[in-house]
């Protein structure tokens, strides 16, 4: 049996905001603390890819979505003969916005 080839690792651009996006709570004595003192570990935060990707518009990923049933299909990579009910469409999006945070990721290397 053979291994799988292991997926290239994606740039995520590192943590957008590092520690910054600890929780607060409050302990049993009511004083407010962060996550990471209760735990003993930093936040690592979101990553730049995933800040970038949640801030591309709905507007700017529908406008440049595949529109058709048959662009669609293609788009996912599905047969041309397999139905299409629109289900996936939000797959669709996701992919575009996350292309879109590639971009802009390798935008930032030439910059």
């Amino acid at each position: 049996m053979t291994t799988p080839p292991t997926p290239p690792k994606i740039d995520d651009g590192g943590p957008a905001f590092p520690g910054a996006m600890d929780q607060l709570f409050y302990s049993r004595e009511g004083d407010l603390q962060f996550a990471s003192q209760y735990v003993g570990m930093p936040s690592p935060g979101m990553s730049l890819r995933d800040y970038f990707a949640a801030n591309v518009s709905v507007t700017e990923a529908q406008a440049l979505a595949p529109q058709t049933p048959e662009e669609c299909r293609a788009f996912l990579g599905m047969s041309q003969h397999a139905p299409w009910d629109g289900k996936r469409y939000p797959e669709i999006l996701a992919t575009i916005r996350y292309r879109i945070a590639d971009a802009m990721i390798a935008a930032r290397k030439t910059s």
